[in-house]
């Protein structure tokens, strides 16, 4: 009927399969909370037995072929209401539509295992969106990859996930996001930890967070989020945490509420989509995260050097790249 509900499948299927599931007492699920967690369908107890007694593994799902691999959504009643909206080709959606195809064609021949079982070929959506409903489509919003099993697995199950046989390197671009900020201001990040504002330098995450919501706002922020504001000292409220911040990152304080975040999500896509690009062409396989990939071991020198060499072409210097430990708990 359109790009994203071909006439064999659309979400109202996908609605009375999961309540006539629910009813025969086979799957629960748990419900979406807003910028935290989807909603989550679990197997009962009765459901796994019934699987395994018929042999029926991970590696039985999959994915029907046809699937929009260019997504455009706008905010049709507020930012938890997010639909998708139709928009006619153009030589830009076809090249971005090809770069999404060669990406999954790598990671249809990748053998990803999660603790020894074959998961699913991997299968990734580029989601672009708009801030209206009147504006025309356009694909410089937001940009960011998703689809694959391992982006929502916790950081301590991914010493569980290997690649073709190796266990997998976490490489990241460092504090890419205010990297980014910087980039569009015009001007060069300082060196050293960019979350380490003065007097909160133990609560990095809680900065991160913070931080980075200054950069999604269209209005002045006079609050901090509420899980930011349970991690940071009780003295600190927002506006304290953004007078702070402006003095620490001077050169883009103007940037604060003006809701450039998602132009620079869309930045950090089209970077990871050609870092992607380039290692599917040196035949390294990669799984892409949001600002980073995980590849097997023996290729994250290779992967490293063309993460710096991308960012270097995108945005005129290298972004700095770290590992991040990927690590396994001590046995009991």
């Amino acid at each position: 009927m359109n790009r994203y509900q071909p006439k064999a499948f659309n979400a109202d299927i996908l609605r009375s399969v999961v309540a006539g599931l629910g009813e025969l007492g086979l799957v629960v699920h748990d419900s979406s909370v807003y910028k935290q967690r989807r909603t989550v369908l679990h197997p009962t107890d009765a459901f796994r037995k019934r699987l395994k007694s018929c042999g029926v593994t991970i590696s039985a799902i999959g994915r029907t072929a046809g699937r929009e691999t260019i997504e455009l959504s706008v905010d049709r009643y507020g930012p938890q209401s997010k639909e998708t909206t139709d928009y006619s080709d153009t030589e830009q959606t076809i090249k971005l539509r090809g770069e999404m195809a060669a990406i999954n064609r790598m990671l249809a021949k990748t053998e990803i295992r999660y603790d020894g079982d074959m998961l699913p070929p991997g299968f990734m959506v580029r989601k672009f969106q708009l801030h209206s409903q009147e504006a025309p489509p356009t694909f410089d919003l937001h940009g960011r990859l998703y689809g694959g099993t391992w982006q929502n697995l916790p950081k301590e199950k991914r010493y569980l996930l290997s690649v073709n046989g190796e266990s997998l390197a976490d490489l990241d671009y460092s504090s890419m996001f205010i990297q980014l900020a910087y980039h569009v201001a015009g001007q060069c990040a300082p060196q050293g930890d960019l979350y380490a504002i003065p007097g909160l330098e133990l609560h990095r995450k809680a900065v991160k967070s913070a931080l980075v919501s200054l950069l999604f706002r269209k209005t002045p922020a006079a609050r901090l989020p509420t899980e930011v504001r349970k991690q940071l000292p009780l003295d600190w409220d927002m506006p304290r945490f953004k007078a702070a911040a402006a003095v620490h990152h001077a050169p883009i304080a103007h940037l604060f509420d003006t809701n450039v975040g998602h132009r620079l999500m869309a930045l950090e896509g089209n970077i990871l989509v050609d870092v992607l690009l380039r290692l599917t062409n040196m035949d390294v396989p990669a799984l892409p995260m949001h600002d980073g990939i995980m590849v097997p071991q023996s290729r994250k020198h290779e992967a490293q050097r063309v993460m710096e060499e991308v960012s270097a072409e995108h945005l005129g210097r290298a972004l700095p790249v770290v590992e991040k430990p990927i690590r396994k708990p001590p046995s009991k």
